[in-house]
């Protein structure tokens, strides 16, 4: 084949060598150059020079070796002089396994009119023949008396070798698409069910259903070791205060003696009574974008966990050949399997975390009670200034009033002098004294364990209320 480029070359018409790879590309150039034939290489390397390449290919005396890839439906045209030569000269370095390339490398000469030549060289060696035809090459090879021969009769098989070929190919593909439209069909059940969800107007029953579908599994875990049709009570009363209710009191008793079904029913309820109280206090409305940012997200999560594992599943279900069986069927109920479990998965995460969103009505009867609390103290505070200023202006102790209810429940009422109440130093209580009389009453404070909780408070929320209108004035 070199020497046929070189005894063309010699003539001035330009050359155009198709090979099979960058590979066989580069170990041309190196024979070119062994040569000195000046030459320019068309790999899909250079995309700066790609286009100037192309542009002279057709000159005379030019010499162009380039990949099946590169250059690929580019009109190559002849310069002044190369129709008189006979055109561009084209030279494939092997047959390809799709006639589709060879023609394409053959239509880069005689385009549009011009006159052109195309040849083929081709070895025993190539990998059309020894993936395909290797037994029947060597059958020929040895009737062959030269090492370089011109037949039609091998032409022939050659069309024949890559109508073989593409037959395989085709069916390859044929199979992708087979394992492509498995994927293919539940992609389209996920999207399909994310869509209904981004556009529904109450998630009330989707959240139910995910619910149903997260207790039936979820109570299935808790079957009692002796009796597999019973539920263990006391493992699965924690699990349900734990996991499901946020802290509620769950008792064991509610699943004593309970079968899975009946277990099954009673979780269910609970569940769907506390999600049903979650939704009274937040409102249809909040409480639906709330469900469908959750179900949003964990469908998502759960979707690219998915496709990973399928992605595993095609990978390694190509060794379930050796049980027998079609890999196609191993891989559709393996996907299937697997697809069902993102279900499940998805059905488990929203349902924990709708249980694990807190629940607004304690947050509020916290704050309301709070509230209520600052209130009664900053009154009682204003009581104490009341008593100080008193107690300044005639020089007489300033006591203060205080109920509780002693060891029996009766309410006690005692005087005690402010001074000696409480001491405060930059800020921080460091101690509460009492007066030493009257002892009848202190004595009585010593038995309720503290002197007044609000009275504290009212020092605190005093401070508290002093620094925020120092911040506010800043």
């Amino acid at each position: 084949m070199v020497n046929e480029i070189e005894k063309i070359h010699k003539t001035g018409q330009p050359i155009l060598v198709g090979t099979g790879s960058v590979e066989d590309s580069e170990t041309l150039h190196q024979m070119l150059l062994e040569k000195n034939i000046m030459h320019e290489v068309l790999n899909a390397k250079n995309h700066a020079r790609e286009a100037h390449i192309i542009a002279k290919a057709g000159e005379v005396g030019s010499v162009t070796i380039s990949t099946n890839m590169a250059g690929r439906g580019t009109d190559i045209k002849l310069g002044k002089g190369a129709k008189e030569l006979g055109g561009l000269y084209v030279i494939g370095t092997e047959r390809h396994e799709s006639r589709r390339i060879d023609n394409q490398l053959r239509g880069r000469s005689g385009r549009q009119g011009d006159i052109g030549e195309s040849r083929f060289f081709i070895s025993f060696g190539d990998p059309l023949f020894k993936r395909f035809a290797q037994d029947r090459i060597l059958k020929a090879q040895e009737k062959l008396a030269s090492d370089y021969f011109d037949s039609k009769f091998f032409s022939r098989f050659l069309t024949m070798t890559q109508k073989k070929v593409e037959s395989v190919n085709f069916d390859m593909r044929k199979n992708l698409i087979d394992y492509d439209h498995v994927l293919a069909n539940q992609r389209e059940l996920i999207y399909k069910q994310r869509d209904k969800i981004l556009i529904a107007s109450d998630l009330t029953e989707v959240v139910d259903r995910m619910a149903q579908n997260f207790v039936e599994g979820f109570v299935e875990t808790f079957k009692d070791q002796a009796n597999q049709t019973m539920v263990n009570p006391i493992e699965l009363s924690i699990a349900v205060q734990k996991e499901l209710l946020q802290g509620e009191e769950v008792t064991a008793s509610q699943f004593y003696n309970q079968t899975l079904l009946a277990a099954k029913q009673t979780v269910l309820k609970l569940v769907k009574d506390a999600i049903s109280k979650k939704i009274e206090v937040m409102t249809v409305g909040i409480a639906n974008n709330v469900f469908r940012d959750i179900i949003i997200q964990q469908m998502d999560d759960a979707w690219i966990h998915h496709l990973d594992q399928m992605l595993k599943l095609r990978e390694g279900v190509s060794l379930r050949s050796l049980e027998q069986t079609s890999p196609l069927n191993i891989y559709v109920e393996e996907s299937k399997k697997l697809f069902d479990l993102m279900l499940n998965k998805i059905a488990k995460n929203v349902i924990l975390a709708v249980c694990a969103i807190i629940n607004p009505t304690r947050n509020v009867d916290i704050n309301v009670e709070q509230e209520h609390r600052r209130l009664e103290a900053l009154k009682r505070l204003e009581e104490i200034k009341k008593l100080e200023e008193l107690q300044n202006n005639n020089n007489e102790p300033a006591k203060v009033l205080f109920k509780f209810p002693d060891q029996h429940g009766n309410m006690i009422e005692c005087e005690v002098p402010v001074d000696n109440l409480i001491q405060l130093v930059d800020g921080q209580i460091i101690q509460a004294q009492v007066a030493e009389e009257p002892k009848q009453e202190l004595n009585q404070l010593e038995k309720a364990d503290q002197l007044d909780q609000t009275l504290i408070e009212a020092k605190l929320a005093e401070q508290q209320e002093q620094k925020n209108n120092s911040a506010t004035d800043k």
